[in-house]
């Protein structure tokens, strides 16, 4: 079932490419949401006009002073599950040389290993790529964007052109924002209920950010309720996370175990991705661990609280949400987009 859902998401993609470009004989819309991107001190500004954009997935994202309290500390960490110590600095100094790498367009690391790369785009040098350090027990989560590229949602595969068709603009970049604050509230509701707190834990996460950083502007134009709206984000940032070893597989297939974690899923108010995927059995506690901790709300788009019965309703409402976005509002319903007014919208 779920084969069937990703080929008809597929179909829908390209349907969807096909049919959204404009005729150059069809006048421009000049209330159509817009965005404008440049360096933070240069001129040169590049922009995306689409109906898809929402004020909420792009200017809601990033908050600089809860960015900076979950910052990776400078001095010693201790390795979870263990008495050994790091220090943050170490860990920043071999960031920063896997910053070099990647905008140097090496697709091999000194000190990582890749565990994800498919949404990132090596010739432009920009996406997410999740590594592993060699040395230590510690995933980095590492976003890179520029003010040219926030503008090509598509070009970075097919997930996160999904992800900006349902979330109303979010890329990766932007969901990623949401990773700690969101682990943390998370962490809270799982502690306060008994049965959670002995199935499942979250791991520590830490913000990071490069010594040499660019900063990118971001104005938001007939999007809420201002008539310009702004934004400045940093191009490069990266979540690091302890990582989890697992010597005993959860099974995919165990109907017990997905359903569980659907359950879960509607516990946390769907602020969880219930993908298999975001699951580790944890070899210290032998809980399970939740490892990706995206706020779905935002990395989905979803607009009202509901409840998840199964896979194949949580993937029917994808696939559904991603058609009713791009090609079956109506006009009504683009001008609550638009404003940000809360609707029955998928």
């Amino acid at each position: 079932m779920k084969a069937c859902i990703i080929k008809l998401s597929i179909t829908i993609f390209c349907c969807w490419n096909v049919t959204s470009c404009r005729s150059i004989h069809r006048p421009n819309h000049n209330k159509i949401q817009k965005i404008t991107t440049h360096w933070v001190n240069k001129k040169e500004k590049y922009s995306l006009r689409s109906p898809l954009l929402e004020e909420t997935a792009i200017f809601k994202s990033f908050d600089i002073k809860k960015f900076q309290k979950y910052i990776l500390p400078e001095d010693v960490i201790t390795i979870r599950g263990s008495n050994q110590t790091v220090l943050g600095n170490t860990l920043s100094s071999l960031m920063e040389t896997a910053i070099q790498e990647i905008l140097s367009s090496a697709k091999t690391f000194e000190h990582f290993t890749i565990l994800k790369q498919k949404d990132f785009n090596f010739k432009e040098k920009t996406g997410f790529i999740v590594l592993k350090f060699k040395k230590y027990p510690f995933i980095a989560k590492i976003s890179v964007e520029n003010p040219a590229s926030l503008t090509m949602p598509y070009s970075k595969g097919l997930e996160p052109s999904f992800t900006f068709a349902m979330s109303g603009g979010a890329s990766r970049h932007f969901t990623g924002f949401t990773r700690i604050e969101n682990s943390n509230e998370l962490r809270i509701l799982i502690n306060k209920n008994s049965e959670w707190q002995n199935k499942y834990i979250i791991p520590q996460k830490w913000h990071w950010l490069p010594k040499k950083n660019g900063w990118i502007n971001i104005t938001g134009t007939n999007m809420g309720k201002q008539k310009k709206i702004t934004i400045t984000v940093p191009a490069i940032y990266g979540i690091i996370c302890e990582a989890i070893e697992e010597t005993n597989p959860l099974d995919p297939n165990d109907e017990t175990l997905r359903q569980d974690i659907l359950n879960l899923t509607n516990y946390l108010d769907n602020k969880l991705d219930p993908n298999i995927r975001n699951f580790m059995r944890d070899s210290i506690t032998n809980k399970i661990a939740i490892i990706d901790t995206e706020n779905c709300v935002v990395n989905v788009g979803i607009k009202e609280k509901f409840t998840i019965r199964s896979y194949y309703e949580w993937y029917k409402y994808l696939v559904l949400k991603v058609t009713k976005n791009a090609f079956f509002r109506n006009k009504q319903e683009r001008k609550q987009v638009q404003q940000g007014i809360k609707s029955k919208l998928l």
